[in-house]
C-alpha cells in the first residue's frame, strides 16, 4: 500500500508540473486590394496580449493564454473584431478603408503668418520619461488652436541612449468640449526615426503635405512607443533580494522639462485603447506647487495676420 501511495503521489506532482501549452497566433493584414498594413496593431485588450504587424503585414502573437477573438486597428481603417476558429493557426485578415464626410470649409484669401507654441528647451535641464513596455502607450501636449489653422510642422524632443536608431509613430488628436483628445487628425502612419545619441535638439517632423486643419477646441500632439524587438532593449539583473529578473526599457524616451502651470498646455497620456488622463509626472521636493513637468513639443500653424 505505501509503494502504490508513493507512486500516486510521485505521478500527482508530476502532472501538477506540466508546464502550461503556448499558443502561437499568427497572421497577415491586407487593404482591399491585397496590400499588407504596416504597424497595425492586433490585440485582445482583456487578456492584456497583442503585437504590431511587420512591414509585410505578419504578426506573431505567442501567448499561454486561449483568446477567443481579436481586435484590429489601424489609422485610417474601420477596427474589425476577428474570432479564432482554431488555434494555431494562420489568420488572414482584410480591412477597409474609413469613408470621410468631409466638413466645406470656406477659404478666405489672406496673408499668411507661421506662428509656433509649446515648450523650447533652451538650456533647461531635460527630464527623461519612458513609457512602460505595453503593447500601446502614448503621452504628449494639448495646445489652444483656432478652426482652420493648418499645421505645417511639430517638433518633438526625443531622447535615444542605447540604440542606433529607433523609432515612433507621430499622433495628433483634435480636443473635445471636454477638454481631452478625441478625434485621430493624422490618419496616415507617420513614423519618426531618431538617431542613437543623447542630443537636446527637438527632431522636427514635416506636416505640409498632409493638409491637416485645426478645430476650434484644440489639438493634442503625442508621440506613440513601438515596443517591437528593434525598439527595445532587454536586460538580466538581480533584484535587492538577489532573485534573477528581466528588464525592459521602451526606447526612445520623451523630453520634459519644468515648467509653470499653464492651462493652455496640459500632460496626456494612454495605455492600449484606456481612456486619455492627464498625467503630468509629480516634482519631487519642490516648493512650488505652480510647478510641472511637461514635453518638449512644439507645434507650428499657418494662420491669417
Amino acid at each position: 500500500m505505501a509503494v502504490k501511495i508513493c507512486i500516486l503521489l510521485i505521478f500527482g506532482f508530476y502532472i501538477l508540473d506540466l508546464p502550461s501549452q503556448n499558443t502561437l497566433i499568427q497572421g497577415k493584414v491586407v487593404d482591399h486590394d491585397g496590400q499588407p498594413l504596416y504597424l497595425v496593431l492586433v490585440y485582445n485588450a482583456d487578456l492584456g496580449i497583442g503585437a504590431y504587424t511587420e512591414e509585410n503585414g505578419h504578426f506573431k502573437i505567442n501567448t499561454d493564454k486561449q483568446p477567443s477573438e481579436l481586435e484590429v486597428f489601424a489609422l485610417g481603417f474601420l477596427r474589425k473584431n476577428v474570432v479564432i476558429e482554431s488555434q494555431n493557426s494562420f489568420l488572414k485578415i482584410e480591412l477597409a478603408k474609413l469613408a470621410y464626410e468631409l466638413e466645406e470649409i470656406r477659404v478666405f484669401p489672406c496673408p499668411k503668418v507661421e506662428f509656433t507654441m509649446g515648450i523650447d528647451p533652451r538650456n533647461e535641464k531635460i527630464v527623461e520619461f519612458g513609457g512602460p513596455f505595453n503593447i500601446s502607450y502614448q503621452a504628449g501636449t494639448s495646445f489652444p488652436t483656432h478652426y482652420g489653422q493648418e499645421i505645417t510642422a511639430v517638433e518633438v524632443l526625443v531622447i535615444n541612449p542605447k540604440l542606433q536608431r529607433a523609432k515612433f509613430r507621430l499622433r495628433i488628436y483634435s480636443i473635445d468640449s471636454l477638454g481631452k483628445p478625441n478625434t485621430d487628425l493624422l490618419l496616415q502612419n507617420v513614423i519618426v526615426s531618431v538617431p542613437g545619441w543623447r542630443q537636446k535638439r527637438a527632431t522636427r517632423i514635416d506636416l505640409n503635405d498632409y493638409n491637416l486643419r485645426s478645430p476650434d477646441t484644440g489639438i493634442l500632439v503625442a508621440m506613440e512607443w513601438l515596443p517591437s524587438e528593434n525598439n527595445a532593449q532587454r536586460t538580466t539583473g538581480r533584484n535587492a533580494i538577489g532573485q534573477k529578473v528581466e528588464s525592459h526599457w521602451a526606447i526612445p524616451r520623451l523630453g520634459l522639462i519644468r515648467t509653470r502651470k499653464n492651462p493652455d498646455f496640459k500632460m496626456w497620456s494612454k495605455i492600449d485603447e484606456r481612456e486619455w488622463g492627464e498625467s503630468s509626472p509629480p516634482i519631487m521636493n519642490s516648493k512650488d506647487s505652480d510647478e510641472v513637468y511637461l514635453p518638449v513639443i512644439r507645434v507650428h500653424l499657418l494662420d491669417c495676420e
